[in-house]
């Protein structure tokens, strides 16, 4: 399908698919083909009870900006993912890391622990970080935060 012969919308908290063939837009849901592993790559649109595929969408780059904030928005939903924007303290104390960031959502701390294994670098310069209790953040790219974050990042993961 190309960009114009659909829509994709947030509303009221879900997500709605209009195809070109339809009278009226209906919930759906955007789900990773490979659960986080490639951010923005192979996303299934299935419609609200999962029962089937209405779009399939390789790269969330071959969209419009508006499309891709969209289904980013879907994404960030569904999968519970906080956007990193700035870390502003971090400790690190027997194998455990203390880290204080600012989100989208606000201030977190977090306890990351094995980071080896819960700091994941993924294919287009992004990280995925899981904390102790299995929640997960994003940060779009380490470089382009602020020098401190960038500092902090580096000697804490």
């Amino acid at each position: 399908m190309s960009n114009d012969s659909f829509s994709l919308t947030w509303k009221d908290g879900h997500l709605w698919f209009q195809g070109p063939n339809d009278m009226e837009a209906k919930k759906a849901k955007a789900l990773f083909a490979r659960p986080i592993s490639g951010w923005g790559e192979e996303v299934s649109i299935l419609d609200h009870h999962e029962q089937s595929e209405l779009l399939w969408i390789e790269s969330l780059k071959e969209l419009s900006s508006d499309l891709q904030q969209t289904l980013k928005i879907a994404l960030e939903k569904r999968y519970g993912i906080f956007q990193i924007s700035k870390i502003i303290q971090s400790e690190v104390n027997f194998g455990n890391r203390i880290v204080e960031v600012e989100t989208q959502q606000g201030r977190r701390v977090m306890n990351v622990v094995s980071a080896w294994k819960n700091v994941i670098n993924q294919k287009d310069g992004s990280v995925i970080i899981r904390d102790a209790v299995g929640n997960r953040y994003r940060i779009p790219n380490p470089q382009n935060m602020d020098l401190h974050s960038q500092a902090l990042f580096n000697s804490t993961f």
